[in-house]
């Protein structure tokens, strides 16, 4: 039998410039409440618009009409077009991305919109853009065949990443062979992958997963060795616990389960009873009837078996 100690709770641990202008002196937001809300501020992604919205309204302004882009001025220097929002709300969007990591000095022009005394001709304000990084998780391995297997997993970033600059950040190995990996677009900052292809042999071998962020000035770099176990060796080659939306227990085995198995008393939880098992293709959950906290040991008997009739080995 396996015994492995887990923690009910998981932290995750997620797994970068310049010279030029001399940016203008920032100013005080209270001190210009009669004529300023709010503006951009903290950390903003690179493809974010700067927002400035004024108290009161414009009434000169048309909504969405296009502003003259003068009226604001950006150091580092960015180009761009300014647009009236509404009738109180300036909007610039740059031509370009921004410069990631950097601090950006805005200067509005404010006494060429409202009559304003001459403390209050100009108003500076400041914000950073997003120190770009990203994460990589992987899922459980699943098979198509007994030959055949694939890894699923995920990559997070920090900010927004074209596809193509992603296809260069993760590579996959085995046996010094490089193996395929597909990858879905979710959203500029989520993207799923799958490394396919992967060779069942008939002795152990092992997946071998280097990341690096470099072409992307990210100091973000690292390997990751994954046990693809021999035809015969049906085996745990991961666990884990998920909290969301039920807790529960998850065993990656290295082939198919066999559906239908009895697995009470074969795999057990201590401390938890009333076991339920689901089993979906390679992975077994196994959900306690109440959620668990601290560290629980988890006991894995040979008893279970694969689709092709293997028993657990230890």
């Amino acid at each position: 039998m396996k015994q492995l100690k887990i923690s009910a709770f998981l932290i995750a641990i997620t797994l970068l410039i310049g010279c030029g202008e001399s940016a203008p002196k920032t100013d005080n937001l209270f001190q210009f409440k009669e004529y300023i809300t709010q503006t951009t501020s903290g950390r903003q992604s690179i493809a974010s618009p700067i927002v400035i919205e004024l108290s009161a309204d414009v009434e000169a302004w048309e909504v969405n009409s296009e502003l003259d882009a003068s009226l604001v001025s950006l150091v580092p220097s960015v180009a761009g077009t300014l647009t009236a929002h509404n009738k109180r709300t300036l909007v610039f969007q740059p031509s370009e991305n921004l410069t990631p990591n950097t601090e950006y000095t805005v200067t509005l022009s404010l006494g060429k919109i409202l009559e304003v005394s001459e403390e209050f001709q100009s108003y500076s304000f400041a914000f950073k853009t997003i120190e770009p990084n990203f994460s990589i998780l992987t899922d459980n391995i699943r098979s198509y065949s007994k030959e055949w297997q694939y890894l699923e997993g995920s990559l997070s970033s920090a900010d927004i990443i074209s596809l193509s600059e992603v296809e260069q950040v993760l590579k996959a190995q085995q046996k010094g062979k490089s193996l395929s990996i597909k990858w879905e677009e979710l959203n500029p900052q989520e993207y799923l992958f799958i490394v396919d292809s992967i060779t069942r042999y008939e002795e152990d071998s092992e997946l071998e997963l280097s990341w690096t962020g470099q072409h992307l000035d990210i100091d973000n770099e690292g390997e990751s060795n994954l046990l693809i176990p021999g035809k015969s060796n049906f085996s745990i080659i991961k666990y884990d616990v998920s909290q969301y939306p039920d807790q529960h227990l998850i065993l990656n085995f290295s082939d198919p389960i066999k559906k239908g198995q009895n697995f009470k008393g074969l795999v057990t939880i201590a401390g938890a009873k009333s076991l339920r098992y689901v089993v979906d293709g390679n992975v077994l959950s196994v959900y306690p009837s109440v959620r668990l906290t601290g560290n629980a040991v988890v006991t894995v008997f040979q008893g279970i078996e694969s689709f092709d009739g293997y028993k657990l080995k230890n």
